[in-house]
């Protein structure tokens, strides 16, 4: 019998809107909601946005 869930690592191979970095996952359920923007972002800033607030202006220009 084969699991539905796949045990192999995400990769991380898209740019984040917020910072610019390689750092969002393949998958959108690995990575950060904005809360002031419609649109995922890496979960560093996602951290930064939930301790600090509204990060913008972005440096991929989502704003």
């Amino acid at each position: 019998m084969t699991s539905a869930v796949s045990n192999s690592p995400s990769v991380m191979n898209r740019i984040c809107p917020c910072c610019g970095q390689m750092r969002m996952y393949e998958k959108n359920a690995e990575n950060a909601r904005s809360r002031y923007v419609s649109a995922y972002i890496c979960v560093q800033c996602g951290v930064l946005e939930a301790l600090i607030g509204d990060l913008r202006p972005w440096v991929g220009g989502a704003n």
